[in-house]
């Protein structure tokens, strides 16, 4: 509508007009605010995550116990989501399965390299005492806070249960050479890996020197009682292996 020269704006437009310049300012108004866009952080390498968690359930089977170790725990505390956790671990359970394979693995290689200069049973079982007295003081042991093979869950008493026949594989190979019988045999393998472990897991960080040469001369006490060649025959290539006896080595 015009009036001689003037244009004039209707009152239908004018309020059009008003209202687009008001939502033109809220729009400005909100895009000023607004917070800045979420930044995905950059996934952790699942081989690192995985080393994360089973770090943190050390932790918390050190701070509290088997008891604790929960994959709702292990998330809060590992920073990690559930679903990330279930990604590694079906379980509480598979997780100290983790823990109790990687103290076994870790045992074993710092076992390994020094027992292939062994040339009698003595000299065999004086390396592995030592070893595991030296290796118990610098890695704080979680086996026994875990399982003792039968306080925990079926899956987990059976893991254990199963790196202990191991042992006892290896105990017994090397008592066998020495010319016992099987029967005698078997039985003074499971007495030596029973007496060499429990006294390692007991007194581990205290007197160290003074339990080891006791141990020792434990050891050797037996072995003496047992074997009529003293012990004297070289052990054949196959027989040295290392204590949690996963692999031979020859």
């Amino acid at each position: 509508m015009t009036i001689g020269d003037r244009r004039i704006i209707g009152p239908h437009r004018r309020r059009s007009r008003e209202q687009a310049i008001v939502t033109d300012k809220a729009a400005l108004k909100e895009r000023s605010i607004a917070p800045p866009p979420r930044v995905r952080s950059k996934r952790m390498p699942r081989a690192e995550r995985r080393a994360q968690l089973l770090s943190t359930a050390r932790d918390i089977i050190r701070g509290a116990g088997i008891g604790a170790l929960t994959m709702q725990a292990l998330a809060e505390q590992s920073g990690a989501s559930k679903p990330v956790v279930y990604e590694h671990f079906e379980n509480s359970e598979s997780v100290a399965i983790a823990l109790l394979d990687a103290y076994f693995d870790a045992s074993s290689s710092f076992a390994v390299s020094r027992l292939g200069k062994a040339e009698t049973i003595y000299e065999y079982l004086d390396i592995v005492v030592d070893c595991l007295f030296e290796f118990n003081a610098r890695e704080a042991p979680l086996v026994r806070r875990i399982t003792n093979g039968f306080s925990s869950t079926s899956e987990v008493n059976a893991f254990y249960l199963s790196q202990m026949k191991r042992a006892h594989a290896v105990y017994m190979d090397l008592l066998l050479q020495q010319g016992l019988a099987e029967d005698v045999a078997r039985l003074a393998a499971y007495a030596l890996m029973e007496m060499v472990g429990a006294v390692v897991a007991e007194f581990d960080g205290y007197n160290e020197p003074v339990n080891s040469a006791t141990l020792k001369r434990m050891v050797n006490g037996a072995l003496h009682s047992l074997i009529p060649n003293r012990g004297t025959r070289p052990l054949v290539p196959h027989a040295i292996l290392d204590p949690a006896s996963k692999t031979r080595r020859g």
